[in-house]
């Protein structure tokens, strides 16, 4: 069983540490702000301050970065979603505090120099580029966009080439500066250290970081009324999301809607949506249901791509598995083997332990606590068909699905 161990800092930053005896050892830190915490004309700034805390710090150069976890055959990376931006490095055990430095480097000391940010606005916008490029990802984004209308939560990560043009030294350090607090932000680490080993690493490390004065406050998103959108772009296959807004994070009922999400089109090729669209009929070469959970709110959706011939009949054919669920009781078989099947899926994922600590660093910051695997395993044991089928009609009965096609 794994034993997350737990400790609070003076200045309100936490830690989670999980001690293992592997020859390899992680480290990261969360921070709890993501680009749904822009101002409007910061647009696609998280995202872009990622790329820029790679650029340069008061003592080193970005090959430096670079070449700190490389040189011992370690890796260091970062992302950034709509409610956090990530650090993390994975590298043989003996290099944890040279990591620790390196990332703590990044946090406190990145100087955003003016040079490489004209640099990193090219790169950024390339990037924005070659994503408008794909259909397949870029449906995403344009499904928030209506789904979220005006709100901050429909505005895609990566930003505009235009809103990057505004962005200059100064306003990227100081949207920094205001933006990461060590109450809303987990260090997170597991390797063949002791809790007090890394403590002290922690304290001599993170313990300037200094508390903000500007607390982060979210609005929860509107209700919007059903929509039916269609964006015309020159693609070979037509891509469709249908979908609806669903249980935000603290939702008793999530459980019940990744159950049935997993059982309608989850990655497992046996989902009905894939035996049905794929398998039977040929329809498709990808179709998936998704639920996107957020600290408020939530998506529930089905995307496919398929000929445009195939677009109406796939579309009823997903409305019919989707209407099934609500209609429709699980059989003791069905649901055994549904819970069985996520189940092992949360399982072998608890094996990455990199992905591990950090989904257990956004639940803290989300519930204040972390679930352990056999708590999971409970809680999911103990989901009753009449729970899944409860949960359907909540968010599939009455409810007209918004649809949004690239043709």
């Amino acid at each position: 069983m794994i034993e997350y161990k737990q400790h609070t800092f003076k200045n309100g930053l936490r830690l989670i540490h999980i001690q293992d005896q592997s020859l390899v050892a992680h480290f990261g830190v969360v921070f709890g702000t993501g680009s749904r915490d822009e101002l409007i004309h910061e647009h696609g700034m998280a995202h872009f301050i990622e790329h820029m805390l790679f650029k340069g710090t008061k003592t080193r150069k970005p090959y430096h970065i670079l070449s700190r976890m490389e040189d011992v055959g370690g890796e260091i990376d970062a992302y950034t979603t709509k409610e956090f931006i990530v650090l993390n490095s994975s590298f043989p055990k003996q290099y944890f505090s040279r990591a620790v430095e390196l990332i703590a480097d990044l946090t406190f000391n990145s100087t955003f120099p003016e040079k490489e940010l004209k640099n990193e606005k090219e790169v950024v916008a390339e990037e924005i580029k070659m994503y408008k490029d794909s259909p397949s990802e870029l449906i995403f984004d344009l499904f928030d966009e209506y789904q979220y209308a005006d709100h901050p939560m429909g505005r895609n990560i990566l930003g505009s080439v235009k809103s990057l043009k505004k962005f200059t030294p100064e306003s990227t350090k100081n949207y920094w500066n205001r933006q990461i607090d060590p109450k809303h932000t987990i260090v997170c680490s597991a390797g063949d250290l002791n809790l007090k080993q890394v403590i002290h690493l922690m304290e001599k490390h993170f313990s300037d970081f200094p508390e903000n004065s500007n607390p982060i406050e979210r609005h929860k998103p509107p209700v919007i009324e059903p929509f039916n959108e269609v964006v015309k772009k020159k693609t070979y296959q037509a891509h469709c999301i249908m979908g609806t807004t669903a249980f935000g994070a603290k939702s008793p009922h999530r459980l019940n809607l990744l159950v049935l999400t997993n059982l309608l089109g989850g990655p497992g090729m046996n989902s009905r949506l894939n035996l049905m669209l794929r398998e039977k009929h040929g329809m498709v070469y990808q179709v998936e249901a998704f639920y996107d959970i957020f600290s408020d709110c939530g998506n529930f959706g089905v995307y496919f791509g398929s000929d445009a011939d195939n677009l109406e009949k796939c579309r009823t054919l997903i409305t019919k598995e989707i209407t099934k669920l609500a209609e429709c009781k699980l059989g003791p078989m069905q649901i055994h083997n549904a819970k069985r099947q996520l189940l092992g899926q949360i399982i072998l994922g608890s094996e990455n332990k990199s992905s591990l600590i950090i989904s257990a660093a956004k639940s803290l910051l989300i519930h204040d606590r972390i679930w352990s695997t056999p708590e999971i395993v409970y809680d999911v044991e103990s989901i009753t068909e009449t729970q899944l089928q409860d949960t359907a009609n909540e968010i599939f009965t009455g409810k007209e699905l918004s649809s949004l096609l690239i043709l």
